[in-house]
């Protein structure tokens, strides 16, 4: 099923809203970002923020009793999933919509369908920003030949982070994607056709 850009627009625009307060960033992707006609899906490319919480007490229990308070653990959660995961468990609150649980469920991709949208939500990082975000801008034909132009060049994409002689290379900005493959930047609008420079 698809549906008419406008909609799948003003769709993107509201989750990205309601996921914002739980990221450092997050933008819209897919076929909203490259405005076709028709949409099959909403794709989302975000930077979660974190936050330091004290574990669950049945965790923190020993042999020797609770730890000092001073010494008290703490965990990194990540709050995008964190919210998501209450928003797909059905006790959240009726005015942040419908969300439900899809087949994928991971650290770095989650599959959901909210209010009747299938949804694709990428997580990444400030130095990956822009390689994740070119690749799931794509479509899939450009993408593919980006990958393939960072191979000739001796890169290594691999989850999510592009590597050459085994050291991360920062890439903030899809600008800088376009200048590690040696192509001119393209308009999200202007990659349909795929064509490579």
């Amino acid at each position: 099923m698809s549906f008419p850009l406008s909609q799948a627009m003003r769709a993107a625009g509201e989750l990205q809203g309601r996921l914002a307060p739980h990221c450092q960033r997050v933008r819209a992707a897919g076929a909203v970002r490259r405005r076709e006609p028709d949409v099959d899906e909403l794709v989302l490319v975000a930077i979660p923020r974190f936050r330091e919480e004290k574990p669950a007490a049945e965790a923190q229990r020993s042999l020797f009793g609770p730890p000092p308070d001073d010494e008290e653990p703490t965990v990194r959660v990540n709050a995008l999933w964190s919210f998501l995961d209450q928003m797909t468990s059905g006790t959240a609150p009726a005015y942040h919509g419908t969300y439900r649980r899809g087949d994928r469920w991971g650290d770095r991709y989650r599959q959901l369908w909210w209010e009747g949208y299938p949804v694709e939500i990428y997580a990444t990082t400030l130095d990956s920003w822009g390689h994740i975000l070119l690749l799931r801008t794509g479509p899939a034909e450009f993408a593919q030949r980006y990958i393939q132009a960072l191979q000739r060049r001796r890169y290594r994409p691999l989850g999510g982070v592009v590597t050459r002689y085994g050291k991360p290379v920062a890439i903030p900005g899809e600008s800088d994607a376009f200048r590690l493959v040696e192509w001119g930047v393209k308009a999200p609008r202007e990659r349909t056709r795929a064509q490579r420079r």
